[in-house]
């Protein structure tokens, strides 16, 4: 649902349906900072969705991001998008209970894992050249990115135990998360 304010009284004063089709357990949302395309992080995957002609309504959707889980676990699927300093998509993966999965990019790239903890992910707009940016982390469900090129993720502990942590995510950092220990 996309709700506007059209007359500038800082009061909201059209709701429209964007986009309506089948979306399932919809972790994120965000607002690509050049394009304008909308993208929306499920379980299973990144979808770019396009107004292109400028009616308030979704005319073409893309899955640019294809994630296979063998297990049935809903929560800490792809979540915390943001864009970098050159408009590329950053998201995130919980541990998934440490199921196996494979992560594919909208190019065939594929990375397989045994779901021993979060990664960190980083793919062009369109989801080519996917590569794990960081690793050890359990459930990365905020991300950004600041103007000065540093990144930040907030991460929930294990177990529902406090505290939740708040990383300076580093390119190749781990951070010590391995669903095998607990």
């Amino acid at each position: 649902v996309w709700i506007r304010d059209t007359d500038g009284d800082v009061v909201a004063d059209l709701r429209s349906v964007f986009y309506e089709g089948d979306l399932s357990s919809t972790i994120d949302i965000s607002t690509h900072p050049e394009t304008g395309a909308i993208y929306v992080a499920t379980r299973t995957g990144i979808l770019r969705l396009w107004d292109r002609d400028d009616d308030g309504v979704s005319d073409d959707r893309e899955k640019i991001v294809f994630f296979e889980l063998k297990g049935n676990f809903l929560d800490n699927g792809c979540a915390g998008i943001c864009f970098d300093e050159n408009g590329d998509v950053i998201f995130g993966i919980g541990s998934i209970l440490g199921e196996p999965y494979t992560l594919e990019g909208s190019d065939g790239t594929a990375y397989s894992d045994q779901g021993e903890g979060g990664n960190i992910w980083r793919c062009t707009i369109d989801g080519e050249n996917l590569r794990r940016y960081a690793t050890g982390v359990w459930n990365p469900f905020g991300i950004c990115y600041t103007p000065e090129g540093h990144m930040f993720a907030t991460d929930n502990d294990p177990g529902s135990r406090p505290p939740c942590r708040l990383h300076h995510v580093l390119e190749n950092g781990d951070y010590g998360f391995q669903y095998r220990y607990g």
